[in-house]
């Protein structure tokens, strides 16, 4: 899973990504050596996060390039992470020799919505977020995600500050193009990269920047190109996939109803 995220934050392309990791994580880095960055910091918001494993990609990458702090908090529905987290901050320090890689944890919930009593800490702290990652946790809530209408996300985009980076990784691609319309109306650019390490399949990288797509321009330009028909794939995929879902139910519903019958 770190190596996954890795591979996504570092792409060469889009230019806009590359460029926009080299923006937070500029470092100053001389073949073997390096001189961290003294008083830049990074804060990166894990939903999802369960034992820290974006953490420890940030982390690394800035400890390879002599990058800034960077401070990430987990947020989490699952409590119990709460202190393999704690382990895993202690073991990235000790690694690195540095304090400067701090991880916390916080309660979180991306079924409901993002000014619920369950997201306090999160909403708090969107003004001073520069990347956000959601690892694993999209197809495991679809159900729920999709009967509130994704308002987490349509809230976390919104309310989110120009220049914002979010990273999402999924198993499976079928639900991206509800992320992406979410992202178009939130004049965000949009990668699609097709990533060979970890659960190997599509990823999503967004950046939020109202420069690239204003009024009408909007659908066109974020959805052209090969993210277009990738996005049309993708759909196409989700439907046959409930279509799928749906035969099964109605197989055994019957089975199920005699069952009951009987008894």
């Amino acid at each position: 899973r770190t190596r996954l995220m890795s591979d996504l934050v570092t792409q060469s392309e889009p230019d806009w990504l590359s460029d926009r990791i080299s923006d937070f994580f500029q470092g100053n880095r001389v073949g073997n050596s390096c001189e961290p960055s003294s008083h830049r910091c990074i804060n990166v918001a894990s939903l999802g996060g369960g034992p820290g494993f974006d953490f420890l990609c940030f982390s690394a990458l800035s400890n390879f390039v002599g990058g800034p702090i960077v401070s990430t908090t987990v947020h989490e529905y699952e409590s119990s992470w709460k202190d393999i987290v704690a382990s895993v901050e202690q073991v990235v320090q000790d690694v690195c020799n540095s304090s400067r890689y701090e991880c916390g944890f916080d309660s979180c919930d991306i079924t409901v919505a993002l000014n619920a009593a369950t997201n306090e800490r999160i909403a708090f702290s969107v003004g001073s977020t520069e990347i956000y990652t959601c690892s694993y946790v999209i197809a495991e809530n679809a159900a729920k995600l999709s009967k509130g209408d994704f308002i987490f996300f349509r809230d976390l985009f919104s309310e989110a500050p120009q220049g914002t980076l979010f990273f999402f990784t999924e198993t499976t691609h079928r639900l991206w193009p509800d992320i992406i319309d979410m992202a178009r109306s939130a004049s965000m650019r949009v990668a699609i990269p097709h990533l060979r390490s970890g659960k190997v399949g599509w990823q999503l990288a967004l950046l939020k920047d109202a420069r690239y797509c204003v009024g009408d321009n909007v659908g066109d330009v974020v959805m052209s190109g090969v993210n277009k028909e990738l996005y049309e794939r993708f759909k196409r995929d989700n439907r046959a996939h409930l279509a799928r879902l749906d035969r099964g139910w109605k197989r055994e519903r019957p089975k199920r109803r005699g069952a009951k019958e009987r008894n």
